[in-house]
Formats: structure tokens, C-alpha cells, sequence
């Protein structure tokens, strides 16, 4: 009912109709001596109007406590959320193979992949043999397009007219050769007796590797330009933003991962992969991932500004190399939930003033301006070694530069007029291919050892247990013993 008393008051402050009369409002306790009674038909239309007041900001009350709560319920769901997925969620892992074969961290009797086993370390146990006079020298059918492999018997090569052809370490005669459809851009990888090939047109094949014969094939992707990995008969394959997981012993897909493109932005291929015991480590766009090897988790990603192309792993870490960076991070390294979508967000508002400076992501060190057009680095037990075909973007000599592994300073650094192929850690020096020479080098100094001229471009040499083999003008390899 609404109060239809005569001679009311209206109080300024809270609005509420009072009795007059009165020196203060009974509810607010405003002095009221000073405001005019209201009588009549204003008293009632003062009243009503202050009962929809209540009822308006009853309702708003309710609406905001309402909204309250629901804001509170959200942030409590995505904090035991993120704390579950955090601190309490494990990934299973990945289907067990039905072999158990596995690849080696570094080159041991064999040079399973391009830079020698899969922590891609470019280091021998075994000299270079550079003394040496030329065991045998054989001559390919076609110019090579890979570097040579290796396992404890054979070598082999890929040819650029899509032809494998598998080399006696003996005496350098041919075993067996397999034509293949399509190119072959990346090196095979040779692990005991299989030798794994990743072909152009996506498919991979498995071959005996004593006879050249196909165990298995399977159609993996699109393209294939990366050498596979593999690990407790676990094939680990990357293509064009999805890599996968195959049984080496029959070619079964175990498990496959797409890559978020929106994240990464990236429409590119990964670019060399590298493992260990526990990670994997690999170059995607303008990024470094790390990925669990048992669950195929991303544990870690690091924005190198440029596309990081050479990859190591070695000791618990993890070097990169871009046009513009190399950096070393260790494999256990974790993003802080921020990092993301969060850090684009946090850089604009310090770019705007509101907030302070982004701090950089988790690394041991890094060093800019790496040479020019590199390749892949040799990385020993104290420095890490890069060659690149120049020195600078101006420079139109060659470099060969090394870094310390503790904190990335420069060791030293030396102009060379022509560099064909990616350094190598021998035991008794460091081996490169100088265009038509081969040259052994102090790995302390960079001062020259030995060296020989072959007239023609050297390139791809590798050391193992049965001798060093190179390939001389791309269709001659030759060895020493």
C-alpha cells in the first residue's frame, strides 16, 4: 500500500518519504528542517515513485550478485582447470612398436643419417685419416643428392635421378642399387639392417638393407624432405605441419600430431629433427619445439625471430641455429602459462607504456648474426662449431666460426675462400670440406693441420670405424683407410 499521508517529506539524500515534522530522516539521519512538506496527490506520487526506485535497485543488486557468481564459479573452473592440467594430468604414451630398434645419439661404427646419428652432432670417435693415401675411389652414375650414410658394412647414397645405391666400406663395389619413382630429398637413415628412405611424392619405404629389398612401404604425407628418427622400433617421420609416429617393424601409423598453423603460423615443412632419450627437438616456422619423445607433449617452444634450420641436442641441451640467431636452451625447459597469446597481449601494452618489459624466454645463452647461409653444426664436448658459405650478407668469403658452449662467446673465427659441407669433430682434429680441398684443423685455434687438394669441389665427409669416405666433384667417393 502506498502511504497517502498528508503533509510528507521528501528526503534530499535518500529519497525516502518521511512524515513531517520531524528534524531528520529516520533512515539516513539527514537534517531535514530546511525542505518543504509535500501534501496531497505530491505526497502519493513522491511515494510511488520512490517504491519503484526499491524495486529497480532490488533488481540490479540481484543482477550484479548474480553476475558475481558466475564470474566467481568461471575463475574457480579455469583455475582447478589449469592446475589439473599443470600440476596432476600425464599424457599416456604413445602404442608400443612391435620391434625394438633403435638410432644412436652420435656416430659410432655407422653414419646413420646425414650428420651422423640422431642428436645430429657431427663428431667422430675415429680419426680422419687425412694422412692417408686413397684406399679405392668409385664412381657414381649420377651427380649425389644426399650425404652419404652408413652402417657397419655398407654406404650409400642417394642420386639426384631418384636411384639408391648401396657401396662395399671394404673396397667401394657395388652391392645393390634401387630405382625409386620420385626424388629423394632427404638422406636415409640406416639403423642396423633396415634402411629407412623418405621419398618426395610422401611415401616411406623400409629396405633390407643387405639386399636392397622392400620390407614395407607407407604412403606418410604429401612430401617428405626430412630424415626420420627412430627410437625402441618407434619411426618418428615429419612432413608439412604434422609429424607422425610409425611401427618400424611393419609401417603401421602408431600416432599422428597436427600442428596448430593458427599458433605457429607456419605453412612450412619441420626442419631438422633431432632426439634423445627422453626429448625431441625440431624447427617449425619461426620457432624451436620440444616434444616429450614417450607422449609427443609439447613441453617447450622458443620464438627465434628467424626459421631455426640446424638443430643439435647434446647433454640435456638443446642448440638452434637461425639467420640471425644461435641459441642454446636446456631440454627440460618450461613456458610459464602466460606464454602465448598472453605475451602478444602483454608486448602491446608495454609498447603503449601500461605495462613493464616482457621478460625474454627461458635460454643458456645466445649469440646473434651466426655466418651466413650455414650448415649443419658440429657440436663437441666444449664448443660448437659453424660453417657458413659467407661470412656476412657483404662478404663473399667463407667462415668458420666457434662458439663456447658455456655462454656462446666467439672462440674464434676463420675467413675461408670456399666451404662445402658442414664441419666434423674428428679425434684428431676438426675435418672440412674447403671447395677442392680437405682440410684438418686445430679445433682450439682454427689453425690449419693438413690439407689436400682434389681439383674438384669436395663434399660430404664422414668418419666411422672402417674409414673416412667423401664425396669428390659430386660423383666420386673416395676413401681413406
Amino acid at each position: 500500500m502506498v502511504d497517502t499521508e498528508i503533509n510528507s517529506i521528501v528526503c534530499g539524500t535518500c529519497e525516502r518519504v518521511i512524515k513531517a515534522g520531524v528534524k531528520r530522516c529516520s533512515y539516513c539521519l539527514t537534517d531535514i528542517r530546511a525542505v518543504e512538506p509535500l501534501s496531497g496527490d505530491d505526497a502519493v506520487l513522491a511515494q510511488m515513485h520512490r517504491a519503484r526506485v526499491v524495486r529497480r535497485n532490488s533488481r540490479r543488486r540481484l543482477a550484479i550478485k548474480s553476475f558475481q557468481i558466475t564470474c566467481g564459479f568461471l575463475l574457480l573452473f579455469v583455475c582447478m582447470f589449469w592446475t589439473y592440467a599443470t600440476f596432476i594430468s600425464s599424457a599416456g604414451t604413445l602404442p608400443i612398436s612391435t620391434t625394438n630398434l633403435s638410432g644412436r645419439l652420435s656416430a659410432d661404427t655407422g653414419w646413420e643419417n646425414s650428420d651422423g646419428g640422431s642428436g645430429r652432432l657431427r663428431r667422430s670417435l675415429y680419426g680422419s685419416r687425412i694422412e692417408q693415401p686413397i684406399a679405392w675411389q668409385t664412381q657414381l652414375p649420377a651427380n649425389a643428392e644426399t650425404s652419404l650414410v652408413a652402417d657397419s658394412q655398407h654406404l650409400y647414397v642417394s642420386l639426384s635421378n631418384g636411384l639408391l645405391i648401396a657401396y662395399s666400406q671394404l673396397d667401394g663395389s657395388e652391392i645393390w642399387r634401387k630405382q625409386f619413382e620420385d626424388f629423394l630429398l632427404a638422406a636415409p637413415l640406416a639403423v642396423e639392417k633396415m634402411l629407412i628412405v623418405p621419398s618426395a611424392n610422401g611415401i616411406l619405404y623400409a629396405l633390407d638393407s643387405s639386399n636392397g629389398n622392400e620390407l614395407w612401404s607407407v604412403q606418410a604425407g604429401n612430401l617428405l624432405e626430412s630424415t626420420p628418427l627412430i627410437y625402441d622400433g618407434r619411426i618418428y617421420l615429419f612432413g608439412k605441419d604434422t609429424w607422425y609416429v610409425l611401427d618400424a617393424g611393419n609401417g603401421e601409423k602408431l600416432w599422428q600430431k597436427d600442428m596448430d598453423t593458427v599458433v605457429h603460423k607456419s605453412g612450412r615443412r619441420f626442419e631438422s629433427p633431432v632426439m634423445n632419450d627422453h626429448y625431441i627437438a625440431v624447427g617449425l616456422g619461426q620457432k624451436l619445439l620440444i616434444f616429450d619423445r614417450l607422449t609427443g607433449e609439447q613441453t617447450y617452444w622458443y620464438n627465434s625471430v628467424s626459421f631455426p634450420t640446424k638443430i643439435a641436442i647434446d647433454n640435456d641441451e638443446v642448440i638452434s641455429i637461425s639467420p640471425w640467431l644461435i641459441f642454446s636452451v636446456d631440454e627440460d625447459s618450461q613456458n610459464p602459462w602466460w606464454e602465448g597469446r598472453l605475451r602478444s597481449l602483454w608486448l602491446q601494452l608495454y609498447v603503449w607504456g601500461v605495462a613493464p618489459p616482457t621478460p625474454l624466454p627461458d635460454r643458456l645463452w645466445g649469440n646473434f648474426n651466426p655466418p651466413r647461409l650455414y650448415f649443419a653444426p658440429a657440436v663437441g664436448s666444449d664448443s660448437i662449431y659453424v660453417a657458413g658459405e659467407r661470412g656476412s650478407r657483404l662478404s663473399t668469403d667463407a667462415l668458420l666460426q666457434s662458439y663456447n658452449r658455456k655462454d656462446g662467446s666467439i672462440n674464434w673465427k676463420k675467413t675461408i675462400p670456399q666451404i662445402t659441407s658442414a664441419p666434423l669433430i674428428t679425434s684428431d682434429g676438426l675435418l672440412i670440406a674447403a671447395g677442392p680441398m680437405l682440410v684438418l684443423l686445430d679445433p682450439e685455434s682454427g689453425e690449419e693441420i693438413q690439407l689436400l687438394d682434389y681439383k674438384e669441389n669436395v663434399s660430404s665427409p664422414i668418419s666411422i670405424e672402417s674409414g673416412t669416405y667423401y664425396i669428390v666433384g659430386g660423383k666420386n667417393i673416395q676413401a681413406l683407410k
